[in-house]
This record gives C-alpha cells, sequence and structure tokens, in this order.
C-alpha cells in the first residue's frame, strides 16, 4: 500500500533522509525461531523488543509527523515511513 501510494518507493531500505544511519536488520525472525525451538522464550523476545525499539529509535529521530504540507516535506515523510515499513517487513 505504501508503494502503491508514495512516490518515494525508490528509496533504499537502509537510507536516511537526514544522514541519521538506519540500524541495519540483523534478521532477527531466525534467531527467534531458533531460540524458541531451545525453549529461550526470554531472549526470543529480547530479539523482537529489539527491533521495535530500532523502529521506535528511526521514528522519533525523523519525526515525520512534524513535517509540514509542502512537496519536499510530504516526500519526505513518505520516504521515512516507506523506509519504516520495508525495515518492519523483512
Amino acid at each position: 500500500m505504501i508503494e502503491k501510494n508514495s512516490a518515494a518507493r525508490s528509496q533504499a531500505c537502509g537510507a536516511s533522509t537526514t544522514g541519521h544511519a538506519w540500524p541495519r536488520r540483523r534478521k532477527p525472525d531466525r534467531a527467534v525461531l531458533e531460540l524458541y525451538d531451545n525453549l529461550a522464550f526470554s531472549r526470543a523476545l529480547e530479539e523482537i523488543w529489539s527491533v521495535i525499539a530500532a523502529t521506535d529509535k528511526y521514528l522519533t529521530t525523523e519525526h515525520p509527523w512534524s513535517l509540514g504540507e509542502s512537496d519536499a516535506d510530504q516526500q519526505r515523510r513518505a520516504t521515512i515511513l516507506w523506509t519504516t515499513a520495508k525495515f518492519c517487513e523483512s
């Protein structure tokens, strides 16, 4: 949906619009599954929360909600949201 409605769809995931480093995705899905298989539920939750924390930090740093309605601000907001969504889905 974001790709369909966003001019930012060509923005590469991992890039930030203000120079802030977007954390590299560590593919916690494999790690989480392995931890669950080993009954290490607490560690699995730590992995999941690390993804949530990285996403929260990125959005808090980029603060797309404070951008205006100019074309440049709309493009930046779309890029931030698209990048966040791509990070979360991978």
